[in-house]
C-alpha cells in the first residue's frame, strides 16, 4: 500500500545508518546489527523491514482492496484488463485467505520472538540481523 514506502524508508535508512537505530531504538539504547554486531547495509535493512511488515501489508491489502471492491461499487468496467464480472467475486473471495495468512505470519513472528533463545524475530533470522544493546 501507499504507506509501505515511507515506513520502509524510515526503518531501512535509520537502521542502516551509522547509528543503526530508529528513534525508538535509540531511546531504549538498542541497535540493529548483523550477527557479528556490525552495521547492516541498506539492502539488508530493506529486506528486514519488508519481511517484518509483510503481515501488516497483507492485512491492509486484504481490507483495502479485496473487501472494498464491492463496497465502493466498482464494477468490472473499472478494470480494463477484464470484462468478466466473475473477477469481482474471485477478488473478494481472496480477502479471507489473505487475512488468515497475515494473522498466521504475525503469530509465527510473535512466537519466534517469544521462544527464540536470542529473542530474534523471523525477519531477523531471514535477514541475518539482531537487535542488541548499544555499547557506546
Amino acid at each position: 500500500t501507499v504507506s509501505f514506502v515511507p515506513f520502509n524508508l524510515y526503518f531501512s535508512l535509520l537502521e542502516s545508518s551509522p547509528r543503526q537505530a530508529t528513534l525508538g531504538k535509540r531511546l531504549f539504547g538498542l541497535k540493529v546489527a548483523d550477527m557479528k554486531s556490525r552495521r547492516i547495509d541498506l539492502f539488508r535493512a530493506v529486506a528486514r523491514t519488508s519481511i517484518k511488515f509483510l503481515p501488516w501489508e497483507l492485512g491492509h491489502i486484504s481490507m483495502m482492496f479485496f473487501t472494498n471492491l464491492t463496497v465502493i461499487g466498482i464494477s468490472h468496467q473499472g478494470f480494463p484488463f477484464t470484462n468478466d464480472t466473475q473477477f469481482l467475486t474471485e477478488a473478494t473471495s481472496l480477502s479471507m485467505p489473505t487475512q488468515v495468512l497475515a494473522w498466521l505470519l504475525l503469530t509465527v513472528n510473535i512466537l519466534f520472538v517469544l521462544l527464540h533463545r536470542q529473542k530474534r524475530g523471523l525477519y531477523d533470522l531471514i535477514a541475518g540481523t539482531s537487535v542488541e544493546a548499544r555499547h557506546d
